[in-house]
């Protein structure tokens, strides 16, 4: 048997597999880049700390869903080297959860940015 690994291995093997999905994955790069780009508009408009903190988990668990969809993907291609319409069943299905996720995410972003940055920017023009 194998001996645990400490913190810092779990912590180092973690950001391996975020480095890889980052470095391999459109989708992983582009849900980073609107993430950002969420959390520094949830920094600039005013908000309560509610939700900053909704719209920042959102947007962890798109990233956790895309890390996911990517760890199945890997997975199913170990397994069934060849072409097989249920491993692509399997791809297609996690797919769909990290859209589901994204939908939802974008209804949260809209229901809780729209009104604070019409605000601010309202504000900013008078």
């Amino acid at each position: 048997m194998q001996p645990p690994h400490s913190l810092f291995v779990s912590v180092r093997c973690a950001w391996q597999g975020i480095r890889y999905a980052l470095a391999t994955q459109r989708n992983m790069r582009l849900h980073l880049a609107v993430g950002i780009a969420v959390l520094a508009l949830s920094a600039w408009a005013p908000m309560d700390a509610a939700a900053r903190a909704v719209l920042w988990l959102t947007v962890a668990v798109v990233l956790a869903a895309e890390l996911l969809n990517t760890a199945l993907e890997v997975l199913v291609d170990v397994v069934s080297q060849e072409h097989r319409q249920d491993a692509r069943l399997i791809k297609d299905l996690a797919a769909g959860a990290v859209l589901v996720g994204c939908v939802m995410a974008a209804f949260i972003g809209c229901a809780l940015l729209v009104p604070p940055v019409l605000a601010r920017l309202l504000a900013w023009l008078h």
